[in-house]
């Protein structure tokens, strides 16, 4: 995975978490409050009850 981060907040394998997600675009723009990124390559997605998701906050 090639990851670039114009602010060098992040190194390659680091883990990311970021704020929510205020709009998804054209199927890779990832905006948040603070940041927009682009999702590259083919990822995986994941399901999670949300009762699971609410712990990680």
């Amino acid at each position: 995975m090639d990851l670039y981060d114009s602010a060098n907040r992040f190194q390659e394998g680091d883990w990311v978490r970021t704020t929510q997600l205020i709009e998804f675009a054209d199927g890779c723009i990832f905006r948040t409050r603070n940041t927009r990124y682009v999702l590259a390559g083919p990822g995986a997605r994941k399901s999670a009850e949300l009762t699971t998701v609410l712990k990680i906050f």
